[in-house]
């Protein structure tokens, strides 16, 4: 009876799992089309295996300043795209220069994620996409075996 609970549980958290995950993935599609609507979109992410990771997004117009910039950040799928108009208006072409120090570690490493991407894309380069958690993880341990 016990091991039936067990697996009664398991499904059903993992349902839940499900269910907000794809709640999630319907709040960045629908942030991403609104600020498609608005202008070009530079995206910009930082993930981590156990600590928070963030997803932003600019909407930059013609002149290539920011127009509407949403951030999402946290460590649950309960997170949802925040607006920060304080980032609106910005060049960026210069948003890499930017002090960012009043933001968490992870935000700035998503916004200058952004903006590598978007220097990237300007000069026609491919855009590297960042080495998952595990990657980075395998890489620190074989560096650690080297020495």
């Amino acid at each position: 009876m016990n091991v039936l609970a067990i697996i009664l549980f398991l499904g059903a958290f993992y349902a839940v799992n499900m269910v907000l995950s794809f709640r999630q993935s319907k709040d960045l599609a629908d942030s991403y089309v609104a600020l498609r609507k608005q202008g070009r979109v530079v995206m910009g992410k930082y993930k981590r295996l156990l600590n928070s990771g963030a997803i932003v997004l600019f909407a930059i117009n013609d002149d290539n300043t920011i127009i509407d910039a949403k951030i999402l950040a946290g460590y649950t799928v309960f997170s949802r795209f925040k607006n920060h108009p304080e980032i609106i208006g910005l060049d960026m072409n210069l948003v890499g220069l930017e002090n960012w120090s009043a933001y968490p570690k992870h935000i700035r490493k998503a916004i200058e994620n952004a903006s590598a991407n978007y220097h990237r894309f300007i000069a026609g380069q491919e855009i590297i996409e960042p080495d998952s958690p595990l990657i980075r993880l395998g890489k620190q341990l074989t560096s650690a075996k080297k020495k």
